[in-house]
């Protein structure tokens, strides 16, 4: 049980995945059902007028967008990938930035799983900790 102040108002609450705590997540869930009814009965509504006429942060519903939560609705707004820019329908990342990513990822796993095989099962390591640890205490 992890107790953790919301992000947002400061309280103290059990925080079990969001750093808000309910109360927030509650307001957050209203603002963001005011923001789709909105935009459905404005639909040429941009998002700098859709955050001023509702007293929204832009920040908010480019998160919305992230989330993809917005995509039936206003399919046409895009949020930007985080490492190159580019227009994304949702997430933080490209498609291409993505498997960038992974293949980093991939690449810097290899290396471990090499010295792996050529170690003989980790024993010879283990001894030597040992051996080293034993050293030490006399």
């Amino acid at each position: 049980m992890n107790l953790a102040n919301c992000a947002r108002c400061g309280k103290v609450f059990m925080k079990v995945r969001s750093p808000i705590c309910p109360d927030c997540q509650r307001e957050e869930e209203e603002l963001a059902q005011k923001v789709i009814e909105y935009i459905k009965e404005n639909p040429e509504a941009s998002v700098a007028e859709v955050a001023t006429k509702l007293e929204v942060d832009v920040e908010f519903i480019q998160e919305l967008i992230r989330e993809g939560r917005l995509i039936k609705v206003k399919p046409a707004w895009k949020a930007h990938c985080r490492q190159c820019g580019a227009p994304i329908s949702s997430g933080d990342l490209c498609s291409e930035c993505r498997s960038k990513l992974a293949a980093e990822l991939s690449k810097a796993k290899s290396p471990k799983t090499q010295e792996k095989s050529e170690n003989d099962s980790g024993k010879t390591s283990m001894k030597i900790y040992l051996y080293d640890r034993v050293k030490r205490n006399d």
